[in-house]
């Protein structure tokens, strides 16, 4: 579609019909040629007549194709060199002036055009070029913000969000269920999806005296085995609850799936049982047929990315046992591992350590180095069956740095130094200033008679233990019978 330039007057031009196909070159009126082989063509004086028109006469605005070039004579290139806005204008838009004498014949004027045009065209390139490392930087912009953002979401999940909820469960009755070694696995399909599923407890009633091995498998009715089995060595455990963690959270649609348990060692031993079940798919399906209750079980969900449910086996108070709160005003005094001598500095750490009872706060202050653990202990603590035990933690000082806590149990006299204490620590928490806390330590095998109470704190790698109060106040013991 052609294009016309008016002139100021507004009559229509033959000279200044332009083809939208063709590049554009201004040619002055001082000019004896009219015409560009290849090239449209307007004269100087219509175009800048429509520039002024569009700027209503202010401020000329370009409309339409931008012109390859002005090609003009010199006093017409002065003139519009005198011009500041018109100027002004082409050294924005990016329009060179070429000067030709007023009797330049048509070749020479058509050889400046293609000038025009090949240096128009490596312009273009130039600017393409220019547009692409631009938009290479804003991909790798957005991909590092992108980056830094997943960062900062995931340091908030792992921050705030649950870790993982419990799901539907079987409870436990009073039934048990006889798994010999080397029989057939039973099975037993879960009452809830797959999705998000992260771990399964089962209750083993029985645990022989040489325990083997217990592995879960989650199998689909058609199709492979949803998940790689999961196996659990039964040495040192009592019987409970125990934890089966898978390797992942399991991602992708909800699936119903059979728990397939198999077990491996020289004796038997017996699973907990649940109610009666009414829905018959719900029974469990042993090597002598199907049962008419359930196993005992429950089920944790999480999140991909998520950390799983902590692989320590939570064990079930004994029917015969309790569980009881005491305070540590309650306990024996606290004593500083190893006993201080007057020649001896504790633990050859430089920086100030405490341990000593807190009458008003009713706890025991276990003040941290930051070379190493510091540990106190309470003696002779009378037990019948212990199975576990945990203290409430707390960093008292709101100016305090993080304090890492942990607690233990030793049968009575065993412990006599520091580093005799760590092989009866339990798992470590670290927590920030004001926080609490509960570590928990479980015996290897109950004590029974009396024990020793570990209670330890460390800021081990930290700059300064300035105000570092770590308090333990109640202590609650599981007992069996």
């Amino acid at each position: 579609m052609d294009r016309v330039f008016q002139s100021h007057g507004g009559s229509a031009s033959t000279e200044g019909m332009t083809d939208a196909a063709q590049p554009l070159v201004i040619l002055g009126d001082g000019l004896a040629t009219t015409s560009v082989a290849g090239f449209a063509v307007t004269r100087l004086a219509a175009w800048q007549a429509e520039l002024m028109a569009a700027g209503q006469n202010r401020r000329p605005v370009l409309r339409g194709p931008r012109p390859m070039g002005l090609i003009a004579t010199p006093d017409e290139a002065d003139h519009v060199t005198a011009d500041p806005a018109l100027s002004e204008l082409l050294t924005t838009l990016g329009i060179p002036t070429v000067t030709l004498s007023p009797e330049a014949s048509e070749a020479e004027v058509t050889a400046h055009a293609i000038g025009l045009l090949a240096a128009s065209l490596a312009r273009a390139e130039e600017a393409a070029a220019e547009e692409r490392a631009a938009a290479a930087a804003l991909r790798t912009q957005h991909r590092d913000m992108q980056a830094r953002f997943s960062q900062v979401e995931e340091f908030v999940y792992h921050s705030l969000a649950p870790k993982y909820i419990r799901t539907e469960e079987f409870p436990l009755a009073d039934a048990g269920l006889p798994l010999a070694a080397g029989s057939s696995p039973i099975r037993q399909k879960l009452p809830f999806s797959t999705r998000c599923l992260a771990a399964v407890d089962l209750y083993v009633r029985e645990v022989p005296e040489d325990p083997g091995t217990l592995t879960l498998t989650l199998v689909r009715d058609i199709g492979p085995d949803l998940s790689p089995p999961v196996s659990l060595p039964l040495a040192g455990l009592s019987p409970g609850w125990i934890r089966f963690v898978l390797p992942r959270v399991l991602e992708g649609a909800p699936e119903d799936v059979w728990a397939e348990i198999r077990y491996d060692g020289p004796d038997a031993i017996a699973l907990g049982l649940s109610y009666p079940s009414p829905v018959e798919e719900y029974r469990v399906r042993s090597p002598g047929g199907t049962d008419a209750a359930a196993l005992a079980l429950k089920g944790y969900r999480g999140l991909p990315g998520a950390p799983l449910p902590p692989p320590h086996m939570p064990r079930q108070v004994p029917a015969a046992g309790s569980t009881e709160m005491v305070s540590v005003g309650d306990l024996s005094p606290v004593r500083k591992l190893p006993v201080h001598h007057r020649w001896e500095q504790f633990g050859g750490y430089p920086d100030f350590t405490a341990v000593e009872y807190w009458t008003g706060e009713n706890a025991i202050l276990i003040h941290p180095s930051t070379h190493g653990p510091v540990c106190g202990i309470v003696r002779n603590i009378a037990a019948r069956a212990l199975s576990e035990l945990r203290v409430s933690a707390h960093v008292g000082h709101r100016q305090s740095g993080p304090i890492a806590f942990a607690v233990g149990v030793a049968p009575a006299g065993r412990v006599q130094r520091l580093t005799q204490a760590l092989d009866w620590l339990g798992h470590w928490i670290e927590l920030q200033a004001g926080q609490f806390g509960v570590p928990w330590v479980l015996p290897a095998r109950p004590i029974r008679g009396s024990f020793d109470l570990l209670l330890a704190t460390s800021m081990e790698g930290r700059r300064s233990n300035r105000l570092a109060w770590g308090l333990f106040r109640d202590v609650t013991m599981t007992n069996g019978a």
